[in-house]
């Protein structure tokens, strides 16, 4: 496992069961990369934070079909106005 990362993007579903509900969220960088979130009870906070800019930092590793994931320790949301993302 690697030592805390920021990774910054917009908060968005990866996955979803047959009713529509989703399963799992993911993290999308705008330089197309994406970072599953780890289901951690901050991962899991997340869930209301669909299409939201976000900063988030937690270690990430990489699983064994190669997908990175996040175990997210901290965010913090970035405002439209902020151009940093």
């Amino acid at each position: 496992m690697k030592k805390n990362q920021k990774i910054k993007g917009i908060v968005v579903p990866a996955s979803w069961d047959d009713d529509g509900n989703i399963l799992r969220i993911s993290i999308h960088t705008t330089d197309e990369n994406e970072y599953l979130i780890e289901q951690s009870k901050m991962g899991i906070d997340l869930l209301s934070h669909i299409q939201s800019k976000i900063v988030a930092e937690g270690p990430v590793r990489r699983r064994l079909d190669g997908k990175a994931i996040i175990n997210v320790k901290g965010y913090h949301l970035i405002s439209d106005y902020n151009t940093d993302i």
